[in-house]
């Protein structure tokens, strides 16, 4: 009888000899082999991408801020790695990072990621430059306005000359409405209102003449011409 009851026990005894042996072994774990699974991921040296994003923007709210001789220095730690980052999200926001520090090394590393194989980065660029607002600023956005091969990153630039402006302006967003892209034609249009301070709708023809430096001159449309309009 007694011999059953002991190979009953058993397992229940081997449960809780297990149980105790695995919590004072966790217990005595040193703080090294008790990491989470987001510290285990971790290389030390190697800062985590959304660290390093989110250092970037810190640094971003803080460019007003600094001093012209730290902002220098800071874009000159930025310009190596705008150009050795594999990330093409990181480097999107080293450049914006760049365009909000305005120091002439940042100047020219925009001037570099112009020529960025991702349209995200060069879209970012389109961003610093407006963000830069200067007659450097307008010259580049123009040149790639007009140079560009990617749509989106073409569409960027005629925004940001919008906002840019400068001496560049209204002849590259005149060269835009030549586009057969209808979206490129409107944002040239919505351009050229805040460059221009003047307002001829979305007619393509008045804005054409308005850059050419000819008197807009709006057409009379008979009543048929306005209901074929309509319909």
């Amino acid at each position: 009888m007694k011999s059953n009851k002991l190979r009953r026990s058993t397992p229940v005894l081997l449960i809780l000899v297990s149980g105790m042996f695995f919590c004072l072994y966790g217990c005595a774990m040193p703080s090294w082999a008790r990491l989470t699974n987001k510290q285990k991921h971790t290389v030390p040296g190697i800062v985590p991408p959304h660290e390093r994003i989110s250092q970037l923007r810190e640094q971003r709210k803080r460019a007003s801020e600094m001093p012209p001789q730290a902002a220098d220095q800071l874009a000159a730690e930025l310009a190596p790695l705008c150009a050795e980052e594999d990330d093409p999200m990181i480097r999107s926001e080293i450049v914006l990072t760049l365009g909000a520090l305005r120091s002439e090394r940042a100047r020219q590393s925009l001037l570099a990621a112009g020529q960025d194989p991702s349209s995200q980065v060069r879209i970012a660029v389109c961003k610093a430059w407006t963000s830069i607002g200067d007659e450097t600023a307008s010259s580049e956005l123009a040149r790639i306005l007009s140079s560009d091969t990617d749509k989106e990153v073409r569409h960027a630039a005629a925004k940001g000359l919008g906002e840019a402006g400068g001496p560049h302006a209204v002849p590259a967003l005149g060269s835009a409405l030549e586009d057969r892209d209808p979206a490129m034609q409107y944002l040239a249009m919505e351009s050229l209102k805040q460059v221009s301070g003047q307002d001829y709708g979305h007619d393509v023809r008045l804005w054409k003449q308005y850059v050419q430096g000819q008197t807009p001159v709006r057409e009379e449309k008979s009543l048929a011409q306005q209901v074929r309009d309509v319909f």
